[in-house]
């Protein structure tokens, strides 16, 4: 395997990186940020500077287990149509996460345990671009990530040009890494905006690839995209039914109103219902709550999606 070559790109972090990075001095190169610009950018940066024929991505919050960086690098030497090799999540002390954490977990349907086994190797429809070990050659052949995604969806346009250029996405069984999660979700509020920022990003993604973006992948991967799309059609049916009760109210039909209104009464049930299943692995105490969050959840993405749609077509930014 080459050498590493080690290069931190300093996103106006708030925390004391300078200090942090004091004992590494000499054995990393590091490129700072006078004001965030955004993860797209930074990935940029650093890959202006690579010329190896590899090159990784990692996120500060990702920690990964022993072998992981050899597993990637022997995958992509053995399959020469892949432009990216990843491995997969691993959460050992989930009983010890925060309830806010394994709330970020059940609304996003993110894997608790390993899908491929250790020694198999499969393709998806996207990479996170949290550890992923990518060919230099096609980063640049793409024109590096998409600057304009500036907080979501950077890995997943990046993945649909990877593909509309015939090259695959892989992930290797026996490469783990751990998510240790930093603040974006640390709080009730975080997650429920993670999902309108989500939402932004993928709808400017549809404006950009069209139904491109949509793939066959692994079982998690198309629940996942099946999930945001309930979550569309159960925000909209459900903000039909709210403004067609006040409409009639206020013209005076109650009957219609009160009509529309156990309608939604009944919809929005359905909904709990189905969270409820979603979020079943959750400790007891945490399901109730976190089901009824998952329909503030559908409409906080419905939200973002109208808000990307309007900036994508008018901006042309996530």
């Amino acid at each position: 395997m080459p050498a590493a070559r080690i290069i931190v790109v300093d996103d106006a972090s708030p925390d004391d990186l300078e200090q942090r990075l004091a004992p590494y001095a000499g054995r990393i190169e590091v490129i700072r940020h006078p004001s965030n610009c955004g993860l797209a950018r930074s990935y940029n940066d650093g890959f202006r500077l690579v010329s190896t024929p590899f090159v990784m991505t990692l996120h500060s919050d990702c920690i990964l287990e022993p072998g992981y960086l050899g597993h990637l690098w022997t995958a992509l030497r053995d399959h020469p149509d892949w432009a990216v090799a990843t491995g997969q999540y691993v959460f050992p002390d989930i009983d010890r996460m925060s309830p806010t954490d394994r709330l970020y977990l059940a609304l996003n349907l993110i894997p608790r345990t390993p899908i491929y086994a250790a020694g198999e190797t499969g393709t998806v429809s996207f990479i996170e671009g949290k550890a992923d070990l990518f060919r230099t050659d096609c980063l640049r052949k793409t024109s590096f990530f998409d600057e304009s995604y500036v907080l979501t969806s950077e890995d997943q346009d990046i993945s649909a040009k990877f593909r509309a250029n015939g090259w695959k996405l892989g992930v290797v069984g026996a490469a783990h890494f751990r998510s240790a999660f930093g603040g974006t979700q640390d709080s009730v509020r975080k997650v429920l905006r993670k999902q309108r920022t989500y939402a932004r990003g993928q709808a400017l993604l549809v404006l950009r690839h069209g139904s491109h973006i949509f793939a066959v992948s692994n079982a998690n991967r198309n629940a996942r995209a099946f999930h945001r799309l309930v979550q569309l059609v159960m925000a909209v049916l459900g903000f039909f039914l709210l403004a067609s009760a006040l409409v009639a109210a206020s013209c005076g039909a109650f009957p219609l109103a009160a009509l529309l209104g156990g309608a939604l009464a009944v919809v929005l049930l359905l909904r709990w219902i189905s969270y409820l299943w979603i979020c079943r692995w959750l400790p007891c105490r945490e399901r109730p709550s976190a089901a009824a969050l998952g329909c503030f959840a559908d409409a906080c993405y419905a939200l973002g999606a109208v808000e990307g749609l309007c900036k994508g077509a008018f901006r042309g930014k996530a």
